[in-house]
C-alpha cells in the first residue's frame, strides 16, 4: 500500500491566532505553512490576560510550561474606573490551569518555537485566491503561487481572505471600546 500524501493547510496570517492554529495541525499530521505580508513578526499591545480556556489549550498544544516560565498567574480579576478606584474584584476560582497575565510577544515567541522554522513565510502578501482541481492555489506577491488542500484566514479584522471570498465589507462597531490609562 503506498504512502498517503498529508494535508496540505495555507495559513495567511502569522499573529497568534494564525500560529497557535498552525501548531495544532502541525501536530496531528497536517502540512502547514504560514503566510504573513510582515518582514518580521512582531505583535502589537503590552500585556494580555489568558484565561484557564485558553491555558488548557495551550497546555494541550504542549506549550504551558513555556508560557508559565513567562508570564504572571493570576487568582483575581479587578473591575476598576478610569480613576484607577476599584470597582470589583473578582476571584478566578480553582481550575486545572491557571490563568496567566503576560505579553503578546512572548507569547507568539513560544508558538513559533512549537513548529519547524519553514513553515513560516514572512513578507509573503496575499493578492488573491482561486480554487482549481479541488486545491486552493494561493497568489502571493514577488510572482509566487503556493498550492494547498485548504485555506485559513487568520489575517485580522480587514481581512483580505474574508474580502476574496464574500466581497469587501468594513467592520461593524459594536460598541465597545478597551481603554488604557493615558
Amino acid at each position: 500500500m503506498g504512502s498517503r500524501r498529508k494535508k496540505s493547510i495555507g495559513i495567511i496570517g502569522g499573529g497568534i491566532g494564525g500560529v497557535a492554529t498552525a501548531v495544532a495541525l502541525h501536530q496531528i499530521g497536517f502540512d502547514v505553512s504560514i503566510y504573513d505580508r510582515e518582514e518580521r513578526l512582531c505583535e502589537a499591545g503590552a500585556g494580555m490576560m489568558l484565561w484557564p480556556n485558553a491555558t488548557r489549550v495551550l497546555r494541550e498544544l504542549g506549550v504551558l510550561e513555556k508560557v508559565l516560565s513567562r508570564s504572571g498567574r493570576n487568582t483575581h480579576f479587578l473591575v476598576r474606573t478610569s480613576g484607577g478606584r476599584t470597582l470589583m474584584t473578582i476571584a478566578l476560582g480553582k481550575f486545572d490551569v491557571p490563568a496567566v497575565c503576560m505579553r503578546r510577544a512572548d507569547l507568539l515567541s513560544i508558538l513559533l518555537s512549537a513548529l519547524p522554522e519553514d513553515r513560516l513565510h514572512l513578507g509573503c502578501e496575499l493578492r488573491r485566491l482561486r480554487e482549481q482541481n479541488d486545491k486552493v492555489l494561493v497568489f502571493l506577491n514577488r510572482d509566487r503561487v503556493s498550492e494547498h488542500d485548504a485555506v485559513i484566514g487568520a489575517d485580522g479584522i480587514r481581512s483580505k481572505v474574508r474580502t476574496e471570498l464574500f466581497g469587501f465589507s468594513d467592520p461593524i462597531y459594536r460598541g465597545y471600546t478597551i481603554r488604557g490609562k493615558p
